[in-house]
């Protein structure tokens, strides 16, 4: 797993949220992909449930900061 030191009292970007489409199953699985510095993502982990996708993400801005996508299935958070 990723480690990083972050300086007490440091303040985290939280990453921005929004709302899911009518119908889609919270329960899918969906891909999380990070944007690289030349503009294109790299797939970064598969989990399952969206509040699992968002978890992850809040974890993985404390440790490496930048913009994550969740995908799943055509739809794009």
């Amino acid at each position: 797993m990723l480690e990083a030191k972050v300086q007490k009292g440091a303040r985290m970007p939280q990453p921005k949220i929004h709302s899911f489409p009518a119908g889609l199953k919270v329960d899918s699985t969906f891909d999380i992909f990070k944007r690289l510095p030349d503009g294109n993502f790299t797939r970064i982990a598969a989990v399952r449930g969206l509040g699992e996708a968002r978890r992850r993400i809040n974890r993985l801005t404390r440790v490496v900061q930048g913009k994550y996508l969740i995908h799943s299935e055509g739809v794009v958070f």
